[in-house]
Parts: structure tokens; C-alpha cells; sequence
């Protein structure tokens, strides 16, 4: 788990400290709260809980089974929130009003994580395997991008370099991590570039892109030299599961 974003907790941490712990998951912070030691929820954003669901149209939510909860009953009632989650419920927890966090069952989480470019709660710690990161776009967000950029030298490099894991930043370790970004544009491959592991990672404000340090375009044999047996090309086929915007894949 990635201290900086991913918080454990035992069901005692989450009644004494739940005021530090949810402004932790507001500030796209994930908190996984454990009963008997075994996953059981994870607290996030609400930011982070509707870009899982737009990411996997298997994750949608129905508005039948969220239900909405004042902040200060979570800690005091949890274990009505374990049987909650336990029926497969998500919780929205309200303050003065607002909607503060979402609490959404752990096996949820386990299929959301990978998502967001998030370890999976109820997984032990991987070996850190070297990743590729595939990114899926339309032509309208391509077109947007490119007219944001139009006074740029290379607006599609601007673009290029911009990464983030959905509605977070990408984690520090899993940074470490990426040596390519694929950039697929209406099930097309359009360009590789490498990631330079000594370079720097700039924080833009809103804390969920990242100016990247990507390389020019690779041409084949230097994929070829940088990922072999990655075998992702410009101009090859690569079409995205339904509602699925990036993927990272261990190489």
C-alpha cells in the first residue's frame, strides 16, 4: 500500500480518529477499514467513488443501494455499518449538508483500485514489477486537448505528458514503476513514449494531474529496446474494454 494515499485502519482508529481519517479521503486519500483484521470497507473521496463507475460500467452504483448517513453516525454505529457494507451497501456521509465521503464495501474497492492505479486492499504487497501505462481516449477529448494547447510548439506532447489515475494523482511507488505510457486514440495506437525514472513528476493544482517526464514519440525498435515483448505499435489495434480509460499492465 502507498502510505501517502492508502491509509489502513482498525474499526477502533476509525471511531477515535474519523475526523482526520475522512478529511483524508476528501482530499482523494483512501482509508481501508479493517474488522478482525480483514478488509472490510474503504472510505474515498466521492470524487474517486463516481470516476470508478465511470471508468467500469460493471461498478455502477444503483441509487437503491447507497445510503445516505450523517458523518458522526459512522464511528458511533459501526457496527451497523458492517452489516451494511456487508450486504453489498455503499454509504454517502453527510456533514453541515455536504457530502463529505463515501464508504464503499471492501470487494467493490478490490475491483475500483486497479482503477484508480491503486493496490488492490485485500492483496499482500506485489513485487514492484515494471508497468506500462495505456491510456484511452476519444477524438473529443483529443480535440479539447489540442485547442488548449494550440499555441504550444507540440500540443500533443503538452497532453502526452499530463498522467494521472483517474480522479488521483499516480502514486509515488507506481511511478517508479511506469517505463512507457500508450496512448490509444479511438482503439488506435497513436504513439509510445518512454518515462524517464530519474525524472521529475510536477504536481498541477487539484491534485489529480501530474506533468510527467515522457520522452519524444519511440518508433518501433526502440519500443522494441525499451519494453521487449510489449509489442504495442503505433497504428496497431488495441480497442478498451467498455468504460475502461486506462489500464496498467505489468511487463
Amino acid at each position: 500500500m502507498t502510505a501517502d494515499v492508502v491509509t489502513t485502519v482498525t474499526t477502533k482508529q476509525m471511531q477515535k480518529q474519523f475526523s482526520p481519517l475522512s478529511k483524508h479521503a476528501a482530499g482523494h486519500g483512501f482509508v481501508v477499514v479493517t474488522w478482525d483484521g480483514a478488509p472490510g470497507a474503504v472510505m474515498m473521496s466521492p470524487e474517486a467513488w463516481a470516476s470508478a463507475q465511470r471508468e467500469d460500467e460493471h461498478l455502477v452504483v444503483p441509487d437503491t443501494e447507497c445510503e445516505q448517513w450523517a458523518a458522526t453516525d459512522v464511528p458511533a454505529k459501526l457496527a451497523a455499518l458492517h452489516e451494511t457494507l456487508t450486504a453489498g451497501r455503499h454509504v454517502a456521509a453527510s456533514a453541515r449538508g455536504r457530502l463529505r465521503a463515501m464508504i464503499a464495501p471492501a470487494r467493490w474497492a478490490r475491483q475500483a483500485f486497479p482503477l484508480l492505479g491503486l493496490p488492490d486492499p485485500d492483496a499482500p504487497e506485489p513485487a514492484a514489477a515494471d508497468q506500462v501505462l495505456v491510456i484511452y481516449r476519444s477524438r473529443r477529448a483529443v480535440q479539447a486537448w489540442r485547442e488548449e494547447f494550440a499555441a504550444s510548439p507540440d500540443p500533443d506532447w503538452e497532453m502526452d505528458r499530463r498522467l494521472s489515475a483517474g480522479p488521483t494523482a499516480i502514486p509515488l511507488p507506481r511511478r517508479a514503476q511506469l517505463r512507457a505510457v500508450v496512448y490509444v486514440l479511438e482503439g488506435e495506437v497513436v504513439r509510445v513514449r518512454a518515462l524517464d525514472p530519474a525524472g521529475e513528476w510536477v504536481e498541477l493544482p487539484g491534485g489529480t494531474l501530474s506533468l510527467a517526464p515522457v520522452s519524444d514519440a519511440l518508433s518501433h525498435s526502440e519500443i522494441d529496446a525499451l519494453v521487449p515483448g510489449l509489442g504495442l505499435y503505433p497504428g496497431q489495434a488495441r480497442p478498451a474494454a467498455p468504460g475502461v480509460r486506462r489500464e496498467f499492465i505489468n511487463i
